[in-house]
């Protein structure tokens, strides 16, 4: 298999709530690394990916907060 990331979501309990902690960790080789902006057109993966896991997050709080009973 070819072994681009891994994505973890970690849940913790904060004050009245669960905040969720978004990480991931880069597994592309040497090779990969150098393709990649050719391919996906992203320059810059460690920028990108903070975009895109903030705006993940605040999805999922939206939601979250949108389905959550009282």
């Amino acid at each position: 298999p070819l072994r681009i990331a891994e994505w973890i979501y970690t849940c913790e309990p904060v004050e009245h709530a669960t905040g969720v902690v978004e990480s991931w960790t880069d597994r592309r080789n040497a090779l990969a690394r150098l393709v990649s902006p050719l391919v996906t057109g992203v320059k810059d993966r460690r920028t990108h990916n903070r975009a895109t896991t903030e705006q993940t997050l605040d999805n999922l709080k939206r939601h979250a907060e949108a389905t959550t009973r009282p």
